[in-house]
């Protein structure tokens, strides 16, 4: 393996952020703080009172690796609710303020003539996304742990050489690694 690295380096171009830096736009971020609907207000608010007494226990009856872990399972269900309910209750049927948020950003952007990239931790929720874009006429493209080596550099170009803005959804997992997406002016 190490004699097939030292063959192709020279043809492999890898550039980091400090090289690039100074081509980059500056970044500019915005939190846009969202209110959870009453029902998904009482849905936190119950399953808050429901692990904490599971991490309670966690913490006084198993190793402290193990207890971690109860702990990080229970905050990883809150933020799915504060999400989208569906995505800790499978039955739960009430639409998300911030999925609602983002389709009407998206569409705004759309109309303006930009690409824009959806990052979530979630696929699950690129799910949501993807089915709530799909009925608006939107151009989707997808990202994550289950798109092929061989596909992901195809989508990458797709994205970037589409003549109309396009919505890139991917997954945290899955685009972590080595992607140039310039096209996009707008990541949520």
């Amino acid at each position: 393996i190490s004699r097939l690295v030292s063959r192709t380096r020279p043809f492999v171009m890898r550039r980091t952020k400090q090289l690039i830096a100074d081509e980059l736009p500056p970044k500019i971020e915005i939190d846009i703080p969202l209110e959870l609907t009453p029902k998904q207000k009482a849905f936190y608010q119950r399953t808050v009172e429901e692990v904490r007494g599971q991490v309670q226990d966690a913490y006084a009856n198993h190793a402290l690796a193990q207890a971690r872990i109860i702990a990080l399972t229970a905050i990883l269900r809150l933020r799915q609710i504060c999400l989208a309910p569906s995505l800790a209750a499978p039955t739960a049927s009430e639409s998300s303020p911030k999925l609602e948020f983002l389709a009407e950003q998206l569409e705004e952007l759309r109309d303006e003539g930009h690409s824009s990239l959806v990052f979530s931790q979630f696929t699950s929720y690129l799910d949501l996304v993807e089915r709530g874009l799909q009925g608006k006429g939107f151009s989707i493209l997808r990202l994550d742990g289950s798109t092929l080596v061989a596909k992901r550099k195809k989508l990458v170009q797709t994205f970037q050489d589409s003549a109309e803005p396009t919505v890139f959804l991917i997954s945290l997992k899955a685009g972590g690694k080595g992607l140039n997406l310039t096209r996009a002016t707008y990541v949520y």
